[in-house]
């Protein structure tokens, strides 16, 4: 895996989203997090988003997965059609708009990827050597949920 581009700001510091090591070595904690990131499953899912940014970047041809689980996911979710609705929406306003709420470490983008379209653009290997790589890189992280 290589080293995604993309930077997530933490108080006095920006570190790479990927692994967010330099982070951890600074010292950095949960607590030093805003808040909605506090939660290891968020910062986990930012990291993966960007994981999986970097690998649209070098094949934007993959954007059509996420296109096609939409037209899959939307008939049959309703709680969730609000949120695949604004993802179809980014989506069509092309790479650069996907990437930059995929990458987003505010509020609503990490509300947004827990609807995440990009199932599939990940091989399961690449999703399993991730996991495995941040829990790894976080082993002082609370353990909320499984990925």
């Amino acid at each position: 895996m290589g080293k995604l581009r993309g930077i997530v700001p933490v108080p006095n510091r920006s570190v790479s989203i990927y692994g967010m090591s330099e982070a951890i070595a600074a010292g950095a904690v949960a607590s030093e997090w805003p808040a909605h990131l506090q939660l290891d499953k968020h910062q986990r899912s930012l990291a993966l988003h960007g994981f999986i940014a970097d690998r649209l970047r070098g094949n934007p041809e993959l954007l059509a997965v996420a296109r096609e689980n939409l037209t899959r996911w939307m008939p049959m979710n309703r709680h969730a059609q609000p949120w695949l609705a604004e993802w179809q929406a980014v989506i069509d306003q092309g790479l650069d708009a996907t990437l930059a709420l995929m990458t987003d470490p505010g509020d609503h983008a990490t509300d947004m990827r827990q609807s995440s379209p990009f199932t599939g653009i990940l091989t399961n290997d690449e999703r399993r050597d991730f996991l495995a790589a941040w829990r790894a890189s976080h082993p002082h992280v609370r353990r909320d949920s499984k990925v």
